[in-house]
């Protein structure tokens, strides 16, 4: 029938090509893709073409994608000045305007004909022609944004003036493996279901509607990392789950508000109203500085950092709308109906009103100093151990074993070399395609004195080996740890073994070091300046230091644990680690420092000390509450996340206790120190009463 009706197709084997005007010779093309929702649900992924073609992708020109709010996400593109003539012949002959009238708009029920883009022999998209084209096209077509911007590559990679030709291809398997993947995931929804309990035992009805507002950040946050294209890395879970634990700690901190003023006042639609009101600075100051740090950083593209700052920036705005707009809106329609008097709470943590945090300050400085310098002093000379392969580099070796079928190859290797002497901070296996061939990576920790390559030489010169990588003592070892445990490699890896050989810098350069370095101090630099204005110069002293300190202590019981023999290794991991303990415990610092502002105002004749220790007192159930739950997602990520990822849980987990520990026992403290010396030097009277120093000392807003 098609024949009847005209169809001629070309020769398969004819390759000749050109952009003559020709309608008389088709061809059969395929649409791009496995199944019918790519192949513009048609059953099948054929499409009839013609042979020659309109427009070069040479040719295209300011290749775009953009947004239209009446039509979505599109692509546009402009043509150059010599194919403009052409293209416009091609389209106009074949535009809805031209078609609709004439026997042509019969196979295609009056609507203008598709153009087929091409690239590679596939066809990635087809649009509608509605008129003759000259000097520019849009591309619509209902398309995600993720689509757009895959069209938007193509045509690019379409527009090259030459054509690459592939001598090799491998895909490299992510970090995690298949299995540690699926710990991952268990332990996070253990995590997330051990946070549920928490709150919700402890805060009952409360508790429901907080961790339902919790689910909807985390299902915001994953909606809007897909729509943006950001890649989920073990950065951005740093920053999944630090906020995670601001979500939870704004409607603990809402909570321990209303309870404050349902004693006062008795009335629940009264206590919702003012609690939610007096937490909405607490919140806002810690949200906002943390969000100071992720803009920064954002502009500083270096590795982890950059991407732990994206998902920090999206978790912080949707932490907000949940728990400042979407539970205030419930509680406020729950308050109105006259049956609903009273929001009941447990009190297991009310008694505990009269702690005197600010006497534990020296010996727990004098802790924090050990643990810091000690540990400083064993990063120092463990640190071509100890610090892992993205910032010293090492070794790689590719590899193709002797294929096995249902054999976990990259467990056959890691086994092997562990049985050899290497610790697994000394190495790192990568599943290439297909299964059997794997990439080795060695860390220079390998050449440490008490390691498998120590005292080696790079090259050997015996010219009577079998091999010529026999040649390279690292190799060898290589090699025979593999076949010592039964983990044959090919002839053919063998006898190209040593071309797969290479040194490796790591993965954090020099200007990638410094543009972190750089971008962290502006970020705390920012923070500085802002509590400054919020609070005064000494608060913002206090929570600068008190960062400091626990980042410093952090590393410190890293070394230490690691001379311990405990499986940690400081790389790009831990620097997403401490990033989330920064804005961790920045956080917690800065809603101590709210309270005791709020209570200068109120307590004018009570001494800055014991609006210092009663502040913290009034803010230690949320305090407990946030690091439980925090702790919780960390502890099951830790027992239950897999070997992969229990550095990086283990240093978080580290960091949340100091960071916790260091807000109630360091900062506050901190900055009392710092108002009586204030007060020391402008007064000049050291012995003067330190309830009339409150006096003076006025908060600012």
């Amino acid at each position: 029938m098609l024949y009847k009706n005209g169809l001629r197709l070309a020769e398969p084997n004819d390759g000749t090509t050109t952009n003559t005007f020709n309608d008389s010779i088709s061809k059969i093309a395929t649409y791009r893709g496995d199944n019918f929702t790519e192949w513009h649900n048609q059953t099948h992924p054929l499409l009839i073409v013609f042979k020659n073609f309109a427009l070069e992708g040479s040719n295209l020109e300011n290749i775009r994608a953009s947004y239209d709010p009446m039509k979505g996400n599109y692509l546009s593109f402009e043509v150059a000045s010599g194919a403009r003539n052409d293209f416009y012949d091609w389209t106009a002959t074949f535009a809805k305007s031209t078609v609709e009238n004439s026997n042509l708009g019969n196979y295609s029920n009056g609507r203008g004909w598709r153009m087929a883009v091409i690239l590679n022999g596939s066809i990635i998209s087809s649009p509608g022609l509605e008129e003759g084209l000259r000097n520019n096209a849009s591309i619509y077509g209902s398309f995600t944004t993720r689509e757009v911007n895959r069209l938007e590559a193509d045509l690019k990679a379409g527009s090259l003036t030459f054509t690459p030709q592939i001598l090799s291809e491998q895909n490299v398997s992510p970090e995690l493996g298949q299995k540690e993947r699926m710990q991952g995931i268990v332990a996070m929804l253990i995590a997330l279901g051990l946070v549920f309990v928490i709150m919700i035992g402890y805060y009952r009805f409360a508790g429901v509607i907080a961790s339902i507002a919790v689910l909807f950040n985390i299902l915001i946050m994953w909606a809007t990392l897909q729509n943006i294209q950001a890649t989920i890395t073990l950065a951005g879970i740093a920053g999944i789950i630090l906020t995670m634990g601001m979500a939870v700690d704004a409607n603990v901190l809402v909570f321990e508000r209303i309870r404050e003023e349902f004693k006062k006042t008795g009335r629940i639609n009264l206590a919702i109203n003012t609690g939610y009101r007096k937490a909405f600075s607490a919140i806002a100051d810690s949200n906002i500085t943390t969000i100071i740090a992720a803009l920064i950083l954002l502009n500083f593209n270096s590795g982890p950092i950059k991407g732990f700052a994206i998902t920090l920036i999206v978790g912080i705005v949707s932490s907000m709308f949940t728990a400042l707009f979407m539970t205030r809106t419930f509680f406020a329609r729950w308050a109105q109906n006259p049956k609903n008097k009273q929001l009941p709470m447990a009190n297991l943590l009310q008694s505990a009103k009269k702690i005197n945090f600010l006497k534990f300050f020296k010996p727990c400085i004098a802790i924090a100093l050990v643990i810091a310098l000690t540990g400083g002093y064993a990063l120092f000379q463990k640190r071509n151990t100890l610090m892992g392969m993205d910032f010293t580099g090492g070794y790689s070796l590719s590899v193709e074993l002797t294929p096995e079928a249902g054999t976990d190859y990259r467990k056959q290797v890691e086994n092997a070399l562990l049985s050899a002497g290497a610790s697994k901070n000394d190495f790192d296996v990568r599943v290439l395609a297909p299964t059997n061939h794997l990439r080795l990576f060695f860390g220079t920790s390998m050449d440490a004195s008490n390691k498998p390559f120590f005292g080696m030489p790079l090259e050997t010169s015996d010219p009577e080996v079998a091999y010529s990588f026999q040649n390279n003592p690292r190799i060898n070892w290589i090699v025979t740890a593999l076949s010592d445990s039964q983990v044959e490699l090919t002839q053919k890896s063998l006898d190209d073994l040593d071309q797969t050989w290479s040194s490796i810098s790591g993965q954090m350069s020099d200007t990638m070091r410094k543009s972190a370095l750089f971008g962290l101090s502006l970020a705390l630099l920012c923070i500085l300046l802002y509590i400054t204005i919020r609070f005064e110069f000494k608060y913002a002293v206090s929570a600068t230091i008190c960062l400091a300190h626990d980042v410093a202590v952090t590393l410190g019981a890293v070394a230490l644990l690691y001379l311990l023999g405990m499986p940690l290794q400081i790389d790009l991991k831990t620097i997403a680690a401490l990033m989330t303990i920064v804005g961790y415990s920045l956080n917690d610092t800065i809603i101590i420092f709210d309270r005791i502002r709020e209570d200068l105002k109120v307590k004018n004749r009570t001494s800055f000390k014991e609006i210092i220790n009663g502040a913290l007192n009034a803010t230690l159930s949320r305090t407990v509450m946030t690091s439980t739950t925090t702790l919780a997602v960390l502890l099951a990520i830790v027992i239950l996340g897999g070997s992969s990822i229990f550095g990086f849980a283990f240093v978080m987990l580290l960091g949340v206790i100091f960071g916790t520990l260091s807000s109630l026992f360091i900062a506050a403290p901190l900055l009392l120190r710092l108002h009586e010396r204030e007060d020391k030097a402008a007064n000049g009277n050291p012995k003067r009463s330190t309830k009339k120093e409150s006096h003076s000392l006025n908060a600012k807003r």
